[in-house]
């Protein structure tokens, strides 16, 4: 019973995010005439927030518990060099492409921001294919000199994107869809 509720919750949960982000599709901010911005979705800020409470958690845990005896100190040992690394990197990352991880629309072309602030353009006239990645849930932009624009699909303002790219190649927006 009780696994056919955490079934259900987690369930619930995704299917939730999913009609969040689709409902978000066409809140692209506009930040000055020709210039239209994606933004990420608000659930890598709480995703990256609930990771920085499990690095917290983990700290306190061991400070009032201890570490434990015997087999347990090294079990203890592993788990926190597992665990820690984890949840920091975890909160670190999700938190950096929530506020990163953008992507902005001109009538030439568009340019990608990913987590870490790095940035690769390319021209509308120059983008030769596109795919949908199922497994990274992510847009991929290939162009005509080999570069990969990577768009996340949970980015809020997609539907301005399709619209912007079905302006310069219709054929390709079928492909950015997810399957």
């Amino acid at each position: 019973m009780q696994n056919t509720i955490t079934i259900s919750l987690i369930v619930t949960a995704v299917v939730a995010i999913y009609w969040w982000t689709n409902r978000q599709g066409n809140n692209a901010t506009i930040v000055s005439p020709g210039v239209t911005l994606l933004k990420n979705n608000v659930v890598f800020a709480i995703l990256g927030y609930v990771c920085g409470a499990m690095f917290l958690g983990l700290i306190v845990l061991v400070g009032f518990v201890g570490l434990g005896k015997g087999d347990d100190f090294w079990y203890s040992i592993v788990s926190l060099a597992v665990f820690m690394p984890s949840a920091g990197f975890g909160c670190f990352y999700c938190l950096a492409y929530y506020r990163r991880h953008r992507v902005e629309l001109t009538e030439t072309g568009l340019t990608v921001f990913n987590a870490w602030g790095e940035s690769k353009s390319g021209a509308w006239t120059d983008i030769k294919s596109a795919d949908f990645s199922s497994l990274m849930n992510e847009i991929r932009l290939y162009t005509k000199d080999g570069r990969r624009l990577r768009i996340s699909s949970l980015l809020y303002g997609l539907d301005v994107f399709r619209a912007e790219l079905a302006k310069h190649h219709p054929y390709l927006v079928q492909r950015t869809l997810r399957p």
